[in-house]
């Protein structure tokens, strides 16, 4: 699955683009977790490196997108950025934020389709992955896009950004063991998280995207330490 974002306060340019990129789903067979933004400050607030494509549009109301891009690439060095913009002459100064290309309004589908294949066959293909039962066939997730796995009775449900799978089959104990080294902690009995997505802990409680999910007493400890581990591992390897 690719993770993409979208800026553009114009909704006309946004639901083009958009248009866009479901076409070259249903095309190709690639999965995308869209999201879209009006505002440039909507997109990097809370910004967590969970993206592998930014279309920016430059000519935005309040913060304009060569701002957004100085501020992005403060957060993340790695995701891939397009412009997306009226001016040609605008977008050549975001490659000083090392823009993969820019598209000039309106986008057209093969363009997009270019750039889209472009961003398929140079992000890293090890991410690690897990096939999970659902439908009578087999899913596959890539890891850094399951937020959180949650034991619901019989049912290990699998929340990703957007969707959730829910499923039969192993048990959230022999998840653990097998999701261990890749960034996942167990914070009570029925929850699974994933680290990457932790954004604050207050009064036992651990902020996993936009919810809340309670650490039990005997793991909070345990939870902090390897919170802190992720985080500093994270840091060096960006380094």
């Amino acid at each position: 699955m690719i993770q993409v974002a979208v800026i553009d306060d114009d909704r006309q340019e946004r639901e083009s683009l958009l248009s866009c990129l479901r076409r070259y789903e249903k095309e190709t067979g690639v999965s995308l977790a869209i999201t879209e933004f009006s505002q440039g400050e909507a997109f990097l607030e809370g910004y967590r490196p969970q993206y592998d494509v930014v279309f920016l549009d430059i000519c935005m109301d309040g913060m304009n997108g060569l701002r957004v891009a100085k501020k992005l690439r403060e957060l993340d060095e790695e995701v891939f950025l397009i412009f997306v913009t009226n001016m040609a002459n605008m977008a050549i100064k975001g490659y000083r934020y090392d823009a993969l290309d820019y598209f000039v309004k309106p986008v057209n589908y093969y363009d997009l389709k270019m750039r889209m294949e472009r961003v398929r066959k140079s992000r890293k293909d090890d991410t690690p992955s897990l096939f999970v039962p659902y439908n009578g066939a087999k899913k596959l997730l890539n890891l850094k896009d399951i937020c959180y796995i949650e034991v619901n009775g019989h049912q290990l449900v699998y929340h990703l950004h957007e969707t959730s799978y829910e499923t039969r089959g192993k048990t959230i104990a022999r998840l653990e063991e097998e999701l261990a080294g890749y960034g996942f902690f167990r914070c009570n009995s029925c929850y699974l998280v994933n680290l990457r997505y932790c954004k604050e802990i207050v009064n036992h409680m651990v902020s996993v995207g936009s919810n809340q999910i309670s650490i039990s007493r005997s793991r909070y400890k345990p939870f902090l330490d390897a919170l802190a581990r992720y985080a500093v591992g994270e840091k060096g390897e960006k380094e």
